[in-house]
């Protein structure tokens, strides 16, 4: 349907994950870290989000630049 890739999985949620996973993020969700395991491989990055720690989603939207706490606040108020 709209707004659902074929696995059932929210664009804009997948956005918003984006976003924390590019601020060391770590998440609890088996396919949510499977997904990002696979991107970050693809992109030839050293990190995969297993190894990073930071659960609290209050914590990591206060590292985001300028931008991305704009595309944040639109990606929440979208949702």
């Amino acid at each position: 349907s709209k707004g659902y890739d074929s696995n059932g999985r929210s664009y804009v949620q997948q956005a918003i994950n984006e976003l924390y996973a590019r601020h060391n993020a770590a998440f609890k969700k088996t396919a949510v870290q499977n997904y990002f395991r696979v991107y970050y491989e693809r992109m030839g990055w050293n990190s995969s989000p297993n190894n990073f720690g930071y659960y609290d989603k209050d914590i990591v939207p206060e590292m985001f630049n300028t931008y991305e706490k704009a595309n944040y606040k639109l990606l929440l108020d979208y949702r």
